[in-house]
């Protein structure tokens, strides 16, 4: 154990231990070597130590004041962006990945109840539906009932001939909020429907820009037909 450098502290340290291990708490110190040594860590504190002496010696201008605003900025910057690179770099969650990639991310989510947890079920890739269910043991097939498709979202939303007439409402009314999305031509056209679509318009990245109206408005048509369809998700 180190001890050399701050031996008040180490002492205070092993007293504590001491009182701890009398009523049966257990406690190791353990010496953690600092990071001298490490590129990037000696070339960091070199650089911090020059910029601290250069406003020391007034040859460099710093604020004598920060506000409680600027620290929160700060700290959110931080967080922030330590948590999307965490998100970035996970092995798990990838499906909602697909659909939110950016952390932050203000998700629209509908008022019924069971409506919103089909939503959520279908973002974390752990629905009810066979393609889940037989992957995960508890259904004997990942076919749909109709017969045509693996029974997945995409199936559900877009294929299953049992859903022909929701569906055709469904896509009425997003035909005409599609054709008011603009592309980053600013030319209006017309964009296909698929999952991608449905389950995160913000995030929709097919040269199109969805406003946050047209999101709004497009989460509606999908939380309507999820509530029509008599399938739980």
């Amino acid at each position: 154990m180190e001890s050399v450098r701050y031996p008040d502290i180490f002492k205070r340290l092993t007293e504590v231990q001491a009182q701890l291990k009398a009523i049966d708490k257990f406690v190791s110190l353990v010496y953690i070597p600092g990071h001298t040594g490490i590129t990037g860590n000696d070339f960091a504190n070199e650089n911090a130590s020059k910029l601290a002496n250069s406003i020391a010696s007034g040859n460099t201008d710093a604020t004598d004041n920060i506000t409680v605003t600027d620290v929160y900025k700060l700290a959110t910057g931080i967080v922030m962006r330590s948590w999307q690179r965490m998100w970035n770099e996970d092995s798990t969650g990838r499906t909602t990945y697909s659909f939110i990639p950016e952390v932050g991310t203000e998700v629209i989510f509908p008022k019924r109840g069971e409506v919103g947890v089909s939503y959520c079920r279908i973002l974390l890739h752990d629905t009810m539906l066979n393609d889940d269910a037989f992957r995960t043991g508890t259904a004997d097939t990942y076919m749909c009932e109709c017969g045509q498709e693996w029974q997945t979202v995409e199936d559900v939303l877009l294929h299953c001939t049992r859903y022909v007439e929701a569906r055709s409402i469904m896509k009425d009314y997003l035909s005409n909020i599609c054709n008011n999305l603009k592309s980053k031509s600013k030319q209006k056209r017309n964009i296909e429907v698929d999952e991608s679509l449905l389950m995160a318009p913000f995030n929709y990245t097919n040269s199109t820009v969805v406003h946050r109206k047209e999101d709004k408005y497009i989460k509606e048509a999908l939380f309507d037909f999820l509530s029509s369809v008599d399938r739980r998700i």
